[in-house]
């Protein structure tokens, strides 16, 4: 099940890939960082739309020159405490200008959703065995805030 930003609850149509032997390629499929970078050039002739998924400490400057060629990424959070990836969800918009969708994917937690969407993430794959209606409370409880997020700092990037 998908949250996205504005709460609403969606089935999730794709299917993330760890294991990469004997793969055949297919558009709903969110590949690994380390194969998109070892298969590219395949991957862009046989898809139309690419999606990817990143560990938190995949390098997200190697992507800077596809990002017009990928549609979906996908930030692992590995842990509860691993929040490595609201930085690279910042980054993907604000530095790169990525216009796809950032997803986050593996073990978030409900408390953050709204902190996610703010730093940049579109979607959220809630975690199997979560209650949904936890995390559409959770992604709506705030309405003001006194932090700046991606929303209302684009136009003054400093990247």
């Amino acid at each position: 099940m998908l949250l996205n930003d504005q709460g609403a609850l969606a089935e999730n149509q794709n299917i993330i890939i760890t294991n990469t032997d004997s793969l055949t390629l297919h558009e709903d499929q969110i590949l690994p960082f380390d194969y998109w970078l070892d298969q590219k050039e395949p991957i862009k002739q046989n898809l139309k739309s690419i999606s990817i998924w990143l560990n938190s400490d995949d390098d997200i400057d190697a992507l800077a020159n596809d990002l017009s060629s990928i549609s979906l990424i996908a930030l692992n959070f590995p842990k509860f405490g691993d929040g490595r990836a609201f930085t690279m969800a910042h980054l993907l918009q604000e530095k790169y200008g990525f216009k796809g969708e950032i997803r986050a994917i593996g073990h978030p937690i409900a408390d953050q959703a709204q902190f996610l969407f703010r730093c940049g993430v579109d979607s959220i794959d809630i975690p199997e065995g979560q209650d949904p209606n936890i995390w559409v409370k959770e992604a709506t409880r705030m309405s003001r805030f006194y932090q700046r997020s991606v929303e209302n700092i684009a136009a003054n990037s400093k990247y």
